[in-house]
Order: C-alpha cells, then sequence, then structure tokens
C-alpha cells in the first residue's frame, strides 16, 4: 500500500490515514498540492473500495468497479475548464 501511495514506511505506518488526514478543507492553491492529490486520491478510493469488497465478499463486486474513482472531489480541487472552445 505504500508503494501505491507513494508514501515511504518512515513517513507513516498506515499510509491511508496518513494521506485522508491531510485532506483540504478548502480547495488547495497549490499547483503541486492539487497534482499530489490527483495522483493519490483516485488511488486511496479504488483501495478503500478494494478493502469494501473485502469485507462483504458477497456483494456483485460490479459495484465496486469504478473507471474514474474520486472525480466529484478532483473536480473540486481543480474545476474543468468551462472553455467550450
Amino acid at each position: 500500500m505504500h508503494y501505491r501511495l507513494h508514501i515511504t514506511p518512515q513517513q507513516s505506518s498506515d499510509p491511508v490515514s496518513f494521506i485522508l488526514n491531510k485532506l483540504p478543507k478548502s480547495a488547495p492553491t497549490s499547483t503541486r498540492r492539487i497534482n499530489f492529490l490527483k495522483t493519490v486520491w483516485p488511488i486511496i478510493c479504488t483501495i478503500l473500495a478494494e478493502l469494501d469488497a473485502h469485507q462483504h465478499p458477497d456483494s456483485d463486486e460490479q459495484q465496486y468497479y469504478n473507471p474514474d474513482p474520486g472525480r466529484a472531489f478532483l473536480n473540486w480541487i481543480d474545476p474543468p475548464s468551462s472553455d467550450h472552445g
């Protein structure tokens, strides 16, 4: 999990909580921070869906498949351009 989230074990023994505890309360303005969140947020969503699927093995696993996990949060931190060309 550390590898998937680009977090070293020295940074945190619990990488999911490490990331969740650093989520912004307001939309970030730093390009570096936005890019970091755009990288790790879909991974976090996928990991949480995998954990949920393991906890509910009798459920239809299709419900856990999302080709674009975390899109609402990603749109909040980096809104799509409203330029229609």
